[in-house]
């Protein structure tokens, strides 16, 4: 059975700290609101980005029932 400082030491090998500070930034709020300010998609909520993912492939107007709707 492995030791816990084996199974940390395995860990270690495993991880990627660059990924992990890309994920995982740090600062403070003035930096964080440049950051907005160039790039401001980035405070889009889960939601949006969806709906952005789904709008990307395209929609097109269709007639259904004598009314015009969307379809995506």
């Amino acid at each position: 059975m492995a030791t816990g400082k084996a199974i940390l030491n395995a860990a270690r090998l495993e991880l990627d700290l660059s990924d992990y500070r890309k994920k995982h930034w740090e600062g403070s709020p003035d930096d964080y609101l440049d950051i907005v300010r160039e790039h401001p998609e980035i405070t889009r909520s889960a939601y949006q980005r969806l709906y952005d993912m789904i709008l990307s492939h395209g929609t097109e107007e269709v007639y259904e029932q004598k009314q015009k709707v969307i379809r995506y």
